[in-house]
């Protein structure tokens, strides 16, 4: 089996686990799920040399699995998928990522949910931090002509997500009654918003 056919064929199966463990989530069957998420990463880990892991597939999937679970109010179940997330991502990228922020925000929003406004602030000025570092890194890339298309993909994506942390951390500090606060980050939600605005017009242009 060439090179090609083998990362297909891995990432096939990787990803059927990876739906495994939602049929087995939607069921109520937690342990299942954990298991078959750990089985589907382990696939990718296992042929690491040919590149599997970079394609982030199964990352973005469990991120948006987590999404998916808060947005259903099913809190203890995205914590449970996100405590996953997080142990992947932190075993093989580490705390300076992109995909950590990520963790970080959804940590954050889900204490927000529970109403935990000290967790939510902690995760979520994490969360801040972390992905302004990474679009710092973004910003090098693209100075770079040979890596302008996809470090500007990477960007408009970055700000993506930290205008979804100014949001709500603007929510957090609205319902914590601290409106100095919840006016600077309204303020940055909005300069978050303009620059997504601009990014579009780039793109289309």
């Amino acid at each position: 089996m060439n090179t090609m056919n083998q990362k297909r064929y891995i990432n096939l199966l990787s990803n059927l686990y990876n739906n495994l463990s939602n049929v087995y989530l939607a069921l109520k069957k937690t342990d299942k799920a954990t298991e078959a998420l750990h089985k589907a990463f382990e696939i990718r880990i296992s042929y690491a040399d040919t590149g599997i892991i970079e394609t982030h597939d199964m990352l973005q999937q469990m991120l948006n699995l987590v999404n998916m679970l808060i947005l259903a109010g099913d809190l203890e179940l995205a914590r449970l998928v996100l405590n996953q997330y997080d142990a992947l991502v932190t075993d093989n990228e580490g705390y300076n990522t992109l995909d950590y922020g990520c963790c970080r925000l959804a940590s954050g929003i889900i204490a927000l949910k529970e109403g935990k406004p000290v967790e939510a602030e902690k995760n979520l000025l994490a969360a801040e931090s972390i992905i302004n570092t990474a679009m710092d890194t973004s910003d090098s890339d693209l100075a770079s002509s040979d890596t302008a298309v996809s470090a500007f993909d990477n960007y408009v994506s970055k700000n993506n997500y930290l205008k979804s942390v100014y949001g709500y951390l603007n929510n957090l500090y609205a319902r914590w009654h601290k409106p100095e606060k919840a006016l600077e980050y309204k303020e940055k939600w909005l300069n978050a918003k303009n620059e997504q605005n601009k990014n579009i017009t780039h793109r289309n242009a």
